[in-house]
């Protein structure tokens, strides 16, 4: 008798890991929305997203590396530079941005914000210290005083996560809304929607909604409409922080879950 053997042949391609980045861009930039998603890994499909300079001539690729500017993933075109670079921490899937609380920021291009209907922020990564003034993940000014902040993602003086904000043509808001407990070296997200036309907000950490509530706007202010923007920095104050990712939508909720998904993912 002659012995058969078998042998199983497999049916399908293998599974592919799921591209958390391209849902997101696609869902919350796909129909034109604006704003900026930025990533903290070398590349992205093969394409340099991090680089050592300003220009973007220098891929920023290994540990140690300086970080002169953080590619937009969402198409828009708001690369957040520096002249005074983070530095890139870590190995394959376990990037991380160093903020050294000193000088470290970047710029974002984003004045298209002044006008927007409402802000989402978002943010992936960890406090190594937060003794001190408010520490802003993201931070949107108009530049004058403290009342001229439009929006703001930040830790409020040391334990407790803050989202606030104000019309340009008001006064400021009140505190904003706030949510216990951030500690050092805990990796974490933070989530704000800030809606304009409705003066309220919601505030999320991992995932989970902490806190919302509405925005007094009373009052009257003579700044002026120009908008600066950064991320590590608000009023004269660096952040000391890891980061892995930020997100700025600017105007209504699409995209939200599936940011919230990829930066879920980097913690």
């Amino acid at each position: 008798m002659i012995g058969l053997g078998f042998r199983m042949v497999p049916t399908g391609a293998p599974a592919q890991a799921p591209d958390l980045i391209g849902d997101a861009v696609s869902a919350a930039f796909g129909s034109g929305q604006l704003g900026a998603l930025y990533v903290i890994q070398p590349d992205y499909q093969g394409i340099t997203i991090l680089w050592q300079d300003e220009a973007g001539t220098i891929p920023a690729a290994a540990d140690g590396d300086p970080v002169g500017r953080i590619d937009d993933l969402s198409g828009g075109g708001n690369h957040a530079t520096t002249p005074v670079p983070g530095t890139l921490r870590g190995s394959a899937g376990n990037w991380r941005l160093e903020f050294d609380g000193v000088d470290d920021y970047y710029d974002l291009p984003l004045g298209l914000a002044q006008n927007s209907p409402s802000l989402y922020l978002a943010f992936a990564g960890a406090y190594r210290e937060l003794a001190g003034a408010d520490k802003s993940m993201i931070w949107f000014s108009t530049g004058t005083s403290s009342t001229g902040t439009r929006a703001r993602l930040n830790t409020r003086a040391t334990t407790y996560l803050q989202a606030a904000g104000r019309r340009l043509d008001e006064g400021p808001f009140d505190t904003g809304v706030q949510a216990e407990v951030i500690a050092a070296d805990e990796p974490f997200t933070a989530s704000a929607l800030l809606d304009y036309a409705n003066a309220s907000a919601w505030l999320r950490k991992n995932g989970a909604e902490q806190t919302s509530g509405s925005f007094s706007t009373a009052g009257a202010s003579s700044d002026t409409p120009s908008l600066e923007a950064y991320l590590g920095w608000q009023a004269g104050e660096y952040t000391t922080m890891d980061a892995r990712a930020f997100a700025i939508v600017t105007g209504g909720t699409d995209g939200i879950a599936e940011i919230e998904a990829l930066l879920s993912s980097r913690i």
